[in-house]
């Protein structure tokens, strides 16, 4: 008999401004990816789309208010390097209310704007990847 298998899901934002992208940086206590750069978003709840998902975390981790239509669809990946697998879904966003704030400093130590071409080099790997692979226009990554 087969093992059934429970992939958790993930939405998570390319906000851009100009041929910049926003990342948070992840403090030292994190269990994952202690003090690396990644993407803004977070696991999509029973009941919820991505897109509310998305709209969820980008108002609790940083105090922005997204709109659907102001979200497009650039990159699916399905993670399985890692027990449990799991899929991310990306938009990309460039339209936003509010100011970027810092909303749960005990999980960012840091906000910051960064080119393209010259992301810190202690980024999570696999968002580097989907911030690549969007860019090219690939819509579909197995990492």
């Amino acid at each position: 008999m087969q093992q059934e298998l429970l992939v958790p899901i993930f939405a998570t934002a390319i906000l851009k401004k100009g041929k910049q992208v926003f990342l948070l940086q992840r403090s030292a206590s994190r269990k994952y990816a202690p003090l690396k750069w990644h993407l803004m978003g977070g696991k999509v709840e029973v009941g919820e789309s991505f897109t509310e998902a998305l709209i969820r975390e980008a108002r609790e981790e940083i105090g922005i208010i997204i709109q659907e239509k102001d979200l497009t669809f650039k990159h699916v990946f399905f993670r399985r390097s890692v027990q449990p697998s799991l899929v991310v879904m990306l938009f990309e966003c460039s339209v936003w209310q509010s100011e970027i704030t810092n909303i749960e400093p005990e999980k960012h130590i840091a906000l910051g704007w960064f080119d393209l071409d010259k992301l810190p080099e202690d980024i999570v790997v696999y968002h580097k990847n989907a911030l690549i692979c969007a860019e090219q226009g690939i819509s579909f990554s197995d990492q």
